[in-house]
């Protein structure tokens, strides 16, 4: 297994394991960090750098609206999404826009839990409906 497989295979695992902020029972994280129950979190609220809160500070009024969350939560499933669709790319040595078993670098029971349908083959959407599913 050459290094650029590994580094896919790792880049696909840690999609999968992502989770969203805001998602869960009862409204999730963001009313965790809402600690004044204002519906905004402040700079204070927020335990990440600030740099993490300046990106979902999207107009920059020194708070995160949910709007800006789920604004952001959006962005970053997209960015996902393409991302999956590059390690997709990367391990589809004959350009089909699958990955086969042979294609597979990982485990054996990750590629058959991947492979929903059962078709021997992992396509993009079995990769993101894993994601999604893992939230």
């Amino acid at each position: 297994m050459n290094l650029r497989h590994v580094l896919a295979i790792v880049g696909i695992v840690l999609l999968l394991a992502i989770p969203a902020i805001g998602q869960g029972k009862r409204g999730g994280k963001f009313q965790r960090l809402d600690k004044n129950h204002d519906g905004v979190i402040s700079r204070d609220e927020f335990p990440e750098k600030d740099k993490a809160f300046a990106r979902l500070d999207r107009n920059n009024d020194g708070v995160i609206s949910m709007d800006e969350l789920k604004a952001a939560r959006a962005e970053r499933r997209q960015e996902g999404h393409a991302r999956i669709g590059k390690k997709l790319m990367a391990m589809d040595t004959n350009g089909d826009g699958k990955i086969s078993r042979d294609e597979w670098k990982g485990k054996a029971e990750k590629f058959q839990e991947l492979d929903t349908n059962g078709d021997g083959f992992l396509t993009p959407d079995e990769l993101r409906a894993a994601r999604h599913h893992r939230h």
